[in-house]
């Protein structure tokens, strides 16, 4: 056999060896849980977590309003009076159990606390008293607590039926929980073997309650809105307002109903096909990372369609020009696999709305096979919500640009029917004295800069005398200006499609420019590079919310109001990140919180409320220092 060929097989079954090693290294805690254990809270290693909140804690200043805080680890020891037999660089987990397996009802839970010496930390409780394998001893509360051994473990449970359980040991199903377990420092992991059972059950035991509940509330008969209409002494006469609504309640019961039992298949679908879901957390110099996840058998629908939704490893904010956004990003996708899936998830609704053909029906079908259109001709968009200068009611505090690619004429054609079969919806609901909404359409309005804009602009139709449309009409006016909602949509090229809704000229042209560039300008800025470095690099969904822009716009509307804030939440600081990709058969949300954002955030709040707390004989809580990362 070629010497090469041998060295590549011991390679790989060295990589696979050290991988599975790996996984159970990093989760042994679970391996002393009963099967049947539901949910499970893990944390790694306690002292290095400890030392490591303690830090963060430090560098926010929280240690000086809760000294505590400085080792958290520390201040739980004295709280629980243990002094002997703790393992602090062992795990530590919190597990729920299946109540109807322990019999234990609302306290079948366990905490599985590492321990050195199991009997020198049973020596902790002065009023420990064992029998058999088992000893009771009583919390700081007075509530009794129960301690038995699981393997290097001192498990610990307020119900003596929990502890009856066999640790026979958790099995994470799918490659990515066990990543998620051997490398993140706290995780919570649902175990679906264990859960699968229970949602099932319940699924299949509720749905045709939960859809005749349903029904029950769509056909209840509504309050009377005009009292005056109807004869007093007939309980079933209703007013005129309320016998459309009865009507149209009955008529889009079917519809209702189709899209409730959707619902309920995709909880069906999920309880049958998942395999595990995550929650992780780490703290790091950076920030806070942290992962939503969730996972399914890669042979289901949800396993295959992921597995085929391979995401964008380039940048997804090309084209936004240089400004000052509340939130931007973007999302790519693949229109071949994500436009079947949208048919799959909207066909017993559109079968519905078919099925009773009418004016009304036919515009609600529209909207959604326009959607259905837009998803199939684009391949992705780029998004950025400016930040407001202005008074407000003068200028819009809602100014946003999209920049979106694909199949431009099919994008833009799907718009129009998107905002007319809008404007038909609102008009099938309109009542309570708030009125329709009319949006007027006008080809080539606009010229800017060699692109030919369409305008839109979308009224209220209000009732002067109703506090209801006042209010609405004061809340559109704050939201998006004097025009209301209004804007511009124009084709940029064969394949980039621009609309803009309450920008300024000057943004609207530079907005034109860099999405024809197709320019990478907030990418390589260094607060998003600063927050990317902390994302997965292949993502369908990449957002940023820049929390000192949103602070410092929102102090400047108050100081317009009278308000006495004088506070800088900073500038420039790293945006918080977001991003949505898969892995394999795993969808993944993973968000990071940056060190220095939280530090200036908390030292502002800090400077709030030392200017206005009532000032007492005890010590201030001071602003912490800018010592950088953890």
């Amino acid at each position: 056999m070629n010497v090469n060929v041998v060295r590549r097989r011991i390679a790989a079954v060295g990589l696979a060896v050290s991988l599975a090693c790996a996984s159970v290294a990093g989760a042994q805690v679970l391996q002393q849980l009963p099967a049947d254990t539901l949910v499970v809270v893990r944390v790694a290693n306690l002292g290095k977590v400890s030392a490591k909140a303690g830090d963060l804690a430090k560098k926010l200043g929280l240690d000086q309003m809760s000294p505590d805080a400085a080792d958290p680890l520390k201040a739980l020891e004295a709280k629980l009076g243990i002094k002997q037999g703790l393992d602090v660089n062992g795990e530590m987990a919190m597990a729920f159990i299946d109540p109807d397996k322990t019999g234990a009802r609302d306290k079948s839970f366990v905490f599985l606390i590492p321990v050195s010496d199991y009997k020198e930390f049973l020596g902790n409780f002065a009023d420990a008293k064992t029998e058999g394998d088992i000893t009771e001893t009583t919390t700081p509360e007075g509530e009794p607590a129960f301690v038995k051994e699981w393997g290097k473990y001192a498990a610990v449970s307020p119900s003596k039926l929990t502890l009856a359980a066999k640790p026979t040991g958790v099995k994470p199903e799918g490659s990515f929980a066990n990543k998620e377990l051997a490398e993140k420092e706290v995780v919570i992991f649902a175990n679906f073997t264990a859960l699968r059972p229970m949602m099932l059950s319940a699924i299949q035991k509720n749905r045709t309650f939960w859809l005749a509940e349903l029904e029950k509330d769509v056909l209840a008969a509504p309050a009377r809105m005009n009292a005056d209409e109807v004869d007093p002494n007939d309980p079933n006469a209703v007013d005129e307002e309320t016998a459309k609504r009865q009507a149209m309640a009955k008529k889009f019961l079917p519809v209702m109903k189709a899209a409730a039992n959707k619902g309920i298949d995709i909880m069906e679908a999920f309880a049958k096909d998942a395999t595990s879901a995550t929650y992780s957390l780490n703290l790091t110099d950076a920030g806070i990372n942290s992962t939503l996840a969730a996972e399914f058998k890669p042979d289901t629908y949800g396993g295959k369609l992921l597995s085929t939704l391979k995401g964008s490893s380039g940048s997804l904010l090309s084209g936004l020009p240089a400004a000052k956004y509340l939130v931007y990003g973007g999302m790519a996708w693949d229109s071949k696999a994500l436009a079947p899936a949208w048919n799959d998830l909207v066909s017993p609704v559109l079968k519905e709305l078919n099925a009773i053909d009418d004016a009304d029906t036919k515009a609600i079908a529209g909207v959604i096979v326009a959607a259905e259109k837009s998803i199939g001709a684009a391949t992705g968009y780029t998004s950025g919500l400016f930040a407001p200068k202005g008074q407000l009611m003068q200028e819009a505090i809602l100014q946003q640009i999209n920049i979106v690619r694909g199949d431009a004429d099919t994008i833009a054609s799907a718009q129009k029917e998107l905002m007319a079969g809008q404007e038909q919806i609102m008009s099938i609901f309109q009542g309570q004295g708030i009125g329709s909404m009319k949006t007027t359409w006008t080809p080539a309005a606009r010229q800017v800069d060699g692109v030919t804009f369409d305008a839109f602009k979308s009224e209220m139709a209000a009732d002067p005398a109703s506090p209801e449309a006042a209010q609405m009409q004061q809340m559109m006016s704050i939201m998006y200006g004097p025009e209301g909602v209004s804007g511009v949509s124009g084709k940029l090229d064969d394949k980039t499609v621009l609309i803009a809704s309450g920008v300024s000229a000057a943004n609207l042209s530079a907005a034109i420019k860099s999405a024809k560039a197709n320019e990478e300008v907030l990418s390589k800025t260094e607060p998003v590079k600063a927050t990317a470095s902390q994302l997965p690099k292949t993502r369908i969904a990449e957002y940023y919310i820049a929390v000192d822009v949103i602070l410092n716009t929102a102090m400047g509307y108050a100081q317009q109001n009278g308000l006495p804030f004088n506070v800088n939440f900073g500038e420039n600081l790293p945006p918080v990140g977001m991003t949505l990709a898969t892995d394999g058969p795993a969808i993944r949300g993973d968000f990071h919180v940056p060190t220095p954002l939280i530090q200036s955030v908390t030292s502002a709040f800090m400077q709030l409320y030392a200017n206005f707390a009532p000032r007492g004989g005890g010590p201030q809580p001071q602003p912490p220092a800018d010592n950088g990362g953890l």
